[in-house]
């Protein structure tokens, strides 16, 4: 039964049955300066287009290596994700041939950590498989945390632990290579722009590329299944209001700066639970559920839009309101300024909300 059931995970993960999944953790000599984070600390605080200058005068000091890599990660917002490399060969201020792109279609569900790390380990098993011509080269990476582990050996923290020792152990085959952090999406950088472009049209390649599966890879890839089955079913099986207006969002939703008072106002309004007679009705405390002024039933979106008791909350939304398209309750319970709005009116009237 365990096998049935393991098999049938393997088939929905996409998962060759044949394919190892890796813990093994080599052990490794030491690499010296071979991760250069320099710029990261001195461009921290530097507005983009003092970037922009910065980085173009570090690639202009590199016209002497002998190649210059960028590796790149893309995550879509549907969770495919891409990788890729962009390869420019020999002397790099006076080469006339094309760059050598290389572009992967990894699994759904991975974390951008694990693309960008995927990317630099492709490019260095590229140079290790064409020696010649990379005797002297400089991989650029815009993945702060990636390198950093690797910097700092940083093996039990990483979240990928196989795949950072992966490319230590090919670090300490090549003899002069140095990975190198530049900041990303930086205007004007033709060759960090195009391996961007690259990256992203990797993600939605149809074939998918069979990865090297450690635990935590794994893990990755359950929870973006249970993801999306719970995605499919709350959006095709909806049994109540909640449902209806919002969809389901990862890392939940966070209040910021607010009073205990202030937050117990926007959880019953959020959840659509409030002490207004529908919700009161609900559990046998009210008759009928109507308002007392108005005589319609009294639920949040009569509170908002249709109360005459409320009419001096709803101008100041309505003076309040950005959006091109007509008010919507939705907007207004999820919005701060929107929300100020509502706990200052329930706040001076004293409404039992």
């Amino acid at each position: 039964m365990y096998r049935i059931l393991l098999d049938k995970l393997y088939e929905d993960l996409k998962i060759k049955d044949n394919t190892e999944i890796s813990s093994d953790l080599k052990t490794y000599a030491d690499y010296g300066d071979k991760v250069d984070v320099t710029y990261l600390e001195k461009l921290r605080e530097e507005k983009q287009e003092m970037k922009t200058k910065i980085v173009a005068k570090v690639l202009e000091k590199m016209k002497t290596k002998n190649s210059l890599i960028f590796t790149d990660g893309s995550v879509s917002q549907d969770g495919k994700v891409g990788a890729a490399v962009l390869i420019y060969p020999l002397a790099f201020s006076c080469s006339q041939s094309p760059p050598i792109n290389l572009s992967f279609r990894i699994p759904d569900g991975l974390p951008i950590y694990f693309a960008e790390a995927f990317a630099i380990l492709k490019a260095l098993k590229y140079i290790i498989q064409h020696r010649s011509g990379f005797e002297d080269s400089v991989l650029i990476t815009d993945s702060s945390k990636v390198l950093l582990d690797i910097k700092n050996k940083n093996i039990d923290k990483s979240s990928h632990p196989c795949i950072i020792t992966q490319i230590i152990n090919q670090i300490i085959e090549i003899d002069n290579i140095t990975l190198m952090w530049l900041p990303g999406h930086t205007n004007g950088i033709t060759q960090i722009k195009l391996v961007d472009k690259i990256a992203k049209l990797a993600a939605i390649n149809q074939e998918i590329q069979q990865i090297e599966y450690s635990q935590s890879e794994v893990v990755c890839l359950i929870e973006d299944l249970i993801w999306k089955r719970w995605t499919k079913e709350w959006e095709s099986d909806i049994t109540c209001s909640y449902q209806e207006m919002y969809g389901l969002e990862k890392g939940g939703y966070q209040y910021e700066n607010r009073r205990r008072r202030e937050e117990t106002i926007l959880n019953r309004i959020r959840l659509l639970q409030t002490k207004l007679n529908s919700g009161l009705q609900k559990i046998g405390l009210h008759k009928d559920g109507r308002c007392d002024t108005c005589n319609l039933r009294q639920d949040l979106e009569h509170f908002v839009f249709e109360c005459v008791e409320t009419l001096e909350m709803r101008e100041e939304i309505k003076a309040a309101w950005k959006g091109n398209d007509s008010i919507c309750l939705k907007e207004i319970c999820s919005k701060k300024v929107y929300q100020d709005i509502m706990i200052k009116f329930v706040l001076k009237n004293s409404i039992s909300i």
